[in-house]
């Protein structure tokens, strides 16, 4: 319907409706892109990135919104690099790691075999498909929903709960499940947060 637009991804919402519907979504590193102007879910994991019907079209996009902006003070300040270079070379030789159990174990068959079939297309265009294994971070899910709740009351403190009746029955429900975290509970899920970042580096190496 458009050249591209933005999305906000906290937990898929630029990843997810791009592979549903056969676009491209990039969620970029955390504050690559500045969340200025930006109505907060959870900050400390919030991504602004393009939706666009392309690859060319998402770079230039990010080209252009990515960068430091010193109205959001966690925007990074490292340079842009040129995300068009190489663009049009093809992807003869490029590495892409490959878990199957990951893609199949409790995945849908048709989801499955949509990427299954896009890995054969990759091949076919010179890729190598290279064999991992992707570690288990089932254990780390609960941490999400526990920070992303807090953060979440915590960015609609001036309207909830004063105004709830103005707020739909689930989003009111994930508030009050916000309200009612502890600072234990927490910092709990913040110590999860930074094992899980542990373990997937070291599963990148």
């Amino acid at each position: 319907m458009c050249y591209g637009s933005l999305g906000s991804d906290t937990g898929g919402s630029i990843r997810f409706p791009a592979a549903a519907c056969g676009t491209v979504g990039i969620k970029p590193t955390w504050v690559r892109v500045s969340r200025y102007g930006v109505l907060a879910l959870a900050e400390s994991m919030d991504h602004i990135g393009p939706m666009t019907r392309s690859a060319a079209d998402a770079a230039i996009m990010l080209q252009v919104l990515a960068g430091h902006d010193p109205n959001d003070s966690t925007s990074l300040t490292a340079p842009v690099p040129d995300l068009m270079d190489g663009l049009n070379d093809g992807i003869r030789g490029v590495r892409i790691g490959v878990d199957e159990r990951y893609i199949t174990e409790g995945v849908d068959a048709v989801v499955s075999e949509g990427v299954l079939a896009g890995i054969r297309v990759l091949e076919g265009l010179g890729a190598q498909m290279v064999s991992v294994q992707m570690p288990d971070t089932r254990e780390f899910l609960a941490a999400w929903g526990v920070l992303c709740q807090a953060e979440t009351a915590a960015a609609h403190q001036e309207t909830y709960p004063s105004r709830a009746d103005e707020y739909g029955p689930w989003f009111r429900g994930w508030l009050e499940k916000g309200a009612a975290v502890t600072g234990v509970d927490c910092a709990n899920a913040n110590k999860q947060r930074l094992a899980c970042n542990v373990l997937l580096k070291q599963a990148c190496r």
